[in-house]
């Protein structure tokens, strides 16, 4: 046991300090638009400081410390993600699950692999003796992987903080730990004086797997072992990077430019006055910019002057430094911008040319996601075994259906240019607002029994009532 608590020890004290645990933090807090490298900022300006003994109110020199936050990473993420499942995809060879919507279970998973890297997935019975997946903030997981392959998942430790107060009535930070192995969790707890681990004695080790060895007494239950640690992870890529990592410097460089230009169009209308002539004590100068707010005057004398002395702003050059940064934001983070495609008269083949980068990032994204749904059937089926339902034995097949923007008019123009050259159905596969083709052509079958509704060989449209015996109010025979 002591063994295991110096182990676990020492992996949350490193992985407290780890780079990989900052990054997915970072990438939590730039979703949100908690840009770190800005905010550092509020913490250089102090509103009061002392010299040689005084109090100095440092708001009085007009100090401008405005913080401009961009959301580029939750734009990126969320378009990545729709544009992905938006539309739901096609699985083939998966069990089914009682309450849960893969759709949406696969968005918020790759929500959280995009912010973190990984996505960690939890599979357990509830009480109810179904099969639940459970997502755990990335950042409180631990993975440990066997010594020799590096690949098979040995044990989780899943950490987490808490707060408490100790005898000075001080609130610290203290630790719960999780240990998931192959048969059970067993809970352990840091304590506040040393910031060791010890085992939790009040919270006993939990089975995954219990076998009853009696149908009578309820009690005589012995645990089974799984055989493997009950989580899938899902990466967003093949390096294990987070979507912020490509863009992070050019984010930070963007909203530090925009808000030092908010400080200086600030700045510029509190325009210096250079003052000639006058040679005074703080006092008076107090008492001169008192006279001067108040009566719109200088009083100097007949020797004295005054000049306004304003700043020049590199508007052009700034505005050039923003719009860069913005398309690099795009273009290494592989997304679409918005901007272009915004513009009119874009054309469907320009539009695509727009989702090419994305397209190159959704093509390792849909990898991912279908190594990890693999693992995770794989996962199911040894739970499903010991419920004695059907176990999925075919390989895992995914379609994704992708959702981009398109010009619709050209689209429809398109089809109409088709007909008699493809067959209908191809036609009608391709139409923007189509999307059951079966159920299309059960309307256009019902609509065909209306007379008025058939097209003639002339006119395409609906003929001149005024001349036709027919009643428009129901169904000809």
């Amino acid at each position: 046991m002591s063994q295991i608590l110096d182990i676990l020890n020492e992996l949350v004290n490193s992985d407290l300090k780890s780079p990989a645990k900052r990054k997915m933090i970072e990438g939590d807090k730039y979703y949100t638009a908690k840009n770190t490298e800005i905010f550092k900022r509020m913490s250089h300006t102090e509103p009061y400081s002392y010299s040689n003994g005084q109090i100095i109110d440092n708001r009085s020199f007009n100090e401008y410390n405005n913080i401009v936050v961009s959301g580029f990473l939750k734009t990126l993420i969320i378009q990545k993600v729709n544009y992905l499942l938006s539309n739901e995809p096609n699985i083939e060879n998966f069990p089914e699950l009682e309450n849960v919507n893969i759709k949406n279970f696969l968005k918020s998973s790759l929500k959280e692999a995009s912010k973190k890297s990984v996505c960690w997935i939890y599979t357990q019975i509830d009480i109810d003796g179904n099969i639940r997946l459970q997502k755990f903030p990335s950042e409180e997981i631990i993975a440990v992987y066997d010594s020799s392959t590096q690949e098979t998942i040995e044990a989780i430790i899943h950490y987490y903080a808490i707060v408490v107060k100790n005898r000075q009535y001080k609130d610290e930070i203290v630790y719960y730990a999780e240990v998931y192995d192959k048969e059970k969790i067993s809970y352990y707890i840091q304590q506040v004086e040393d910031k060791k681990f010890v085992e939790d004695v009040e919270t006993q080790p939990k089975y995954y797997l219990y076998k009853k060895t009696s149908s009578v007494i309820a009690e005589n239950i012995e645990p089974i072992s799984l055989g493997i640690v009950p989580f899938t992870p899902l990466y967003n890529n093949e390096e294990k990077l987070t979507d912020l990592e490509p863009i992070k410097t050019h984010i930070d460089i963007r909203d530090i430019v925009i808000s030092d230009f908010a400080n200086n169009l600030e700045e510029i209308q509190q325009s210096a006055i250079k003052l000639i002539g006058y040679n005074s004590d703080n006092e008076s100068l107090s008492d001169f910019m008192t006279k001067l707010k108040k009566y719109k005057v200088l009083p100097l004398d007949t020797e004295g002057g005054a000049d306004y002395m304003t700043m020049e702003i590199p508007v052009e050059a700034k505005k050039t430094m923003i719009e860069l940064l913005r398309k690099d934001i795009f273009m290494f983070g592989q997304g679409v911008d918005p901007d272009e495609l915004t513009k009119s008269n874009i054309t469907n083949q320009q539009i695509r040319s727009h989702y090419s980068l994305l397209d190159l990032k959704s093509d390792e994204t849909e990898s991912q996601i279908m190594d990890f749904m693999e693992r995770l059937k794989n996962m199911i089926n040894v739970f499903n075994m010991y419920l004695s339902k059907p176990v999925i034995t075919g390989s895992l097949k995914m379609h994704f259906n992708r959702s981009i923007i398109i010009n619709e008019a050209e689209k429809v123009q398109n089809a109409l240019q088709s007909v008699n050259v493809v067959s209908r159905r191809t036609i009608y596969e391709r139409h923007p607002w189509i999307s059951d083709i079966d159920e299309e052509f059960k309307r256009l079958e019902a609509e065909s029994k209306l007379e008025y509704l058939k097209p003639n060989e002339n006119n395409t449209q609906k003929p001149d009532n005024s001349n036709s015996n027919i009643d428009d109010s129901k169904p000809a025979n």
